[in-house]
């Protein structure tokens, strides 16, 4: 009988291997130049929140934005 896949891993372990990751010098020093303001990436996913968000009502709580 096969054994079934786990992932050991917690979330907080997975957490803390992104924050390590992405405060290394040698991708942090990467950052502003592949997730600037005026990249079309940026500009893609501003529309894209804001196009959802028109559709809450004023005065609603958002609980997350991923």
């Amino acid at each position: 009988m096969a054994k079934a896949a786990t992932h050991p891993s917690p979330p907080a372990w997975s957490y803390q291997q992104a924050v390590v990751r992405f405060s290394a010098p040698q991708v942090a020093s990467q950052y502003p130049s592949r997730f600037r303001s005026d990249h079309w990436r940026e500009r893609r996913e501003k529309h894209c929140i804001t196009k959802a968000l028109r559709s809450i009502p004023p005065g609603s709580h958002v609980l997350d934005l991923p």
